[in-house]
């Protein structure tokens, strides 16, 4: 999540890279009691100022292929 704060567009990437990873474990808490919502770092990811980012935000939704996902797309489009 604290890639998408960065200025560097290659962190940026890498994190929304990561995405990917953590769909499994959506909507559970970490240790801290945070509760992990991929979907709105996704949505960020869609919305980020840079056009490569936005683009694998989208592939990784189109292969997670959840209802999330597809609701996240749909609204992209």
């Amino acid at each position: 999540a604290r890639c998408f704060d960065e200025r560097n567009l290659i962190v940026r990437i890498i994190g929304c890279k990561q995405l990917i990873f953590f769909v499994p474990f959506h909507g559970t808490r970490t240790r801290d009691g945070q509760r992990i919502d991929v979907y709105a770092l996704f949505d960020r990811a869609l919305h980020d100022p840079d056009r490569e980012v936005q683009r694998v935000a989208r592939l990784q939704l189109r292969e997670v292929g959840t209802e999330e996902a597809r609701r996240l797309l749909a609204a992209w489009a």
